[in-house]
């Protein structure tokens, strides 16, 4: 364990945070990355003198470090980490036609899709997710998400004078689909102390029991307790998060749950204006 905490943990330059003797924290500048693009398109077609038609594309494109609910790096050398990716798009299609003076029809088709992703491409410790008593975990969470929505519209309106009035009928349809993702079925290890130990006897510390003459120490047993605990690499407890298929089965670790919702959205108007001559 020893060994491992040498090589993963940076000499510390931080002496406001530990117990002041034997830790203490890490201060850096962490790498932070962000992109975003945002691309548009439309497209105008006059068929006729009474018809128009138009295209319209829309794309976002944006990703960063996930500083939100992760960090950017736990240790300068770590190589990426948890992200936010934004993958939204939408497309749009529409026709008008002026079928004639009095009547107008107005068809539009489309689809917009939010995408929102949370990966994370830094879990060197899979399907492990370790808690180390006095010191910080050695990596950062492994969790990841993710959710798309698409929302299909189908939408038709026609208006209709008639002499000093105007009638307005429509409707749209909407077959929505939302599908959400989360991967946090792992272990979660704890090393130290804990489980049904949570202190040592007094004949494990310095001074107690063993020859050496000394004073046993009074003062900073929890921080000797969990250090030495720690040290000697003794697992206290693992907690796991785990999955099932329709039969009752453990899945794999890693291999996530997925809700997939459906929503059907429908709807029809309809309205009658006329002009008053009444002041």
């Amino acid at each position: 364990m020893l060994s491992f905490v040498n090589s993963r943990y940076p000499l510390p330059n931080d002496f406001t945070v530990g117990d002041g003797l034997n830790t203490a924290g890490y201060s850096f500048n962490a790498p932070f990355g962000r992109q975003d693009n945002n691309y548009t398109t439309r497209f105008d077609a006059n068929i006729t003198n009474r018809q128009k038609a138009f295209v319209r594309f829309n794309f976002a494109d944006r990703n960063q470090n996930d500083t939100v609910n992760s960090v950017a790096a736990q240790f300068p050398s770590d190589t990426g980490g948890a992200l936010i990716v934004v993958k939204d798009w939408s497309l749009a299609a529409g026709h008008s036609w002026s079928i004639t003076n009095n009547l107008f029809n107005q068809l539009t088709i489309g689809n917009s899709h939010s995408g929102l992703d949370f990966p994370n491409t830094f879990t060197p410790s899979f399907p492990n997710e370790f808690t180390f008593g006095t010191l910080s975990a050695p990596f950062a969470g492994i969790d990841s998400q993710s959710r798309m929505v698409d929302t299909p519209t189908f939408r038709d309106d026609v208006t209709y004078n008639w002499g000093s009035h105007t009638f307005f009928f429509g409707g749209s349809f909407k077959p929505i689909k939302s599908v959400s993702g989360l991967v946090n079925d792992v272990n979660f290890p704890v090393i130290g102390l804990g489980g049904s130990l949570t202190a040592l006897d007094n004949n494990l510390r310095p001074g107690t029991g063993n020859g050496a003459g000394l004073p046993p120490i009074t003062l900073g047993t929890a921080n000797y307790d969990a250090s030495l605990a720690f040290l000697l690499g003794r697992i206290a407890r693992v907690d796991t998060n785990f999955t099932y298929d329709t039969s009752g089965n453990a899945n794999p670790l890693g291999t996530g749950k997925l809700r997939d919702f459906r929503y059907n959205s429908m709807s029809i108007m309809s309205r009658i204006t006329g002009r008053s001559d009444k002041i």
